[in-house]
């Protein structure tokens, strides 16, 4: 097999796993979820807000999204509400 036929098999595979569980699940987020989305589009964290779209809407970001990637913001937004919570 050549190396086009192995790349174009694993984006195969990595898209049916994706699809098969992606929509399987109903849930509602809650006003303060939708709250939080919509304060990280207003500050710019695009990425951010992806993140806790997946999140709540009960799949694994870590299925989307860099291991990196996620692992970094999610310490970069708990040092911002640590923070927050620190503000007198």
């Amino acid at each position: 097999m050549s190396s086009t036929q192995y790349c174009t098999e694993m984006k195969n595979a990595n898209f049916r796993n994706r699809e098969s569980h992606s929509y399987s699940k109903n849930y509602t987020i809650t006003q303060k979820e939708y709250t939080q989305i919509v304060e990280a589009i207003d500050a710019g964290k695009y990425s951010w807000a992806c993140l806790l779209i997946l999140r709540f809407a009960g799949d694994n970001p870590f299925l989307y999204i860099p291991y990196r990637t996620a692992n970094r913001l999610l310490k970069e937004n708990q040092l911002a509400n640590d923070r927050d919570c620190e503000a007198p």
